[in-house]
């Protein structure tokens, strides 16, 4: 039989057992079961996400957000494909590529949350001689290819009567595009903040539109992939949490920007100008953008406006179906009780 004598140093190790449990703290395999981490590039409209880190909004509702900044578009998605990260924020348009160009087209997940909307964080910057989006026929453009930026500069294009070929294009991320336009080596570039105000200082350039003129374009989703809805209840965490994290953000401005300053390494009072050009949802106009109403700009609409573009513009070759990837459950909290 199984001898129950306990040698001296089995004692201790099974006392140190004891206190680990009962200090309060979680094991390492509890807090890995209750995290869910999300992959974000930088950008203003991902800021709430720091606010609810630091002020405990996520985590009293007993999820562990595990925040990774991924600048890098194809690191993220490839990230998000292979389990690395839970949730990936993105715009209609970009997940449309996602799936367009994926080997399966599927984006294994669902959209369970609509973020904000940029209301003046994206934006054209052109050499001050270059006064409308028409004038850009014959200039060279920088923007990052297969993203938000580019289906912005189309959805301009087109509305001006031009396409991709009256422009030349120069394939850069929105810092790189922001860098060499104040460097002069642009004569324009598509870009969002941080890098789109860097850009705008220069004297000599001029802002040719921001997304403040197109609203509901340019509008981030959540997407979680089918692992992290097995979790329910930390999905339904995740989304309070960042509803709260909203409105604190909402009416303690200066509180939060300190906070959103330290995680992208910029100035308080520069995070302070930024959210003045995004509009973070509330659950109600979370919900209105993820349904298919007509007569307004929203996830469907979209969904239209940049398969279109896409694929006129060679970018797609197909226009795949994302319109069954929305499950509002979430939101409405019919998935939460």
């Amino acid at each position: 039989m199984r001898s129950i004598a306990m040698s001296a140093a089995g004692a201790s190790l099974f006392l140190l057992g004891i206190l680990a449990i009962s200090d309060g703290r979680p094991s390492a395999q509890a807090q890995a079961a209750n995290t869910l981490s999300i992959g974000i590039v930088t950008w203003i409209g991902y800021g709430p996400l720091f606010v609810g880190d630091q002020k405990g909004f996520f985590k009293r509702r007993g999820l562990n957000l595990s925040i990774k900044i991924m600048d890098d578009p194809g690191v993220r998605e490839a990230a998000y494909a292979g389990g690395q990260i839970d949730l990936l924020p993105n715009t209609p348009d970009s997940l449309l590529i996602l799936a367009a160009n994926g080997p399966d087209r599927d984006l294994k997940g669902r959209i369970v949350l609509a973020l904000d909307e940029s209301l003046g964080a994206d934006g054209v910057v052109a050499k001050s001689s270059i006064s409308k989006v028409g004038d850009l026929k014959g200039k060279n453009v920088g923007f990052q290819k297969g993203i938000t930026s580019h289906f912005f500069l189309l959805y301009l294009l087109d509305k001006a009567g031009l396409g991709p070929n009256d422009i030349t294009q120069v394939d850069l991320d929105a810092g790189a595009a922001g860098a060499a336009f104040v460097a002069g080596r642009l004569d324009a570039a598509v870009t969002w903040e941080p890098w789109l105000s860097q850009a705008k200082a220069d004297p000599q350039s001029r802002l040719l539109a921001t997304s403040a003129d197109t609203p509901g374009l340019l509008a981030d989703v959540l997407l979680a992939s089918n692992a992290a809805l097995a979790k329910r209840a930390l999905i339904c965490a995740f989304v309070d949490g960042w509803f709260e994290s909203v409105q604190f953000l909402q009416t303690n401005r200066s509180e939060s920007s300190d906070i959103i300053a330290r995680a992208f390494k910029l100035e308080s009072k520069e995070v302070m100008n930024m959210l003045q050009t995004t509009h973070f949802f509330d659950r109600d106009q979370a919900r209105n953008f993820l349904s298919d109403r007509n007569g307004s700009m929203n996830y469907f609409e979209a969904l239209r406006l940049s398969g279109r573009l896409f694929q006129l513009a060679s970018v797609i070759r197909e226009i795949p179906d994302l319109s069954k990837l929305v499950d509002r459950g979430f939101m409405d909290g019919s998935h939460c009780r």
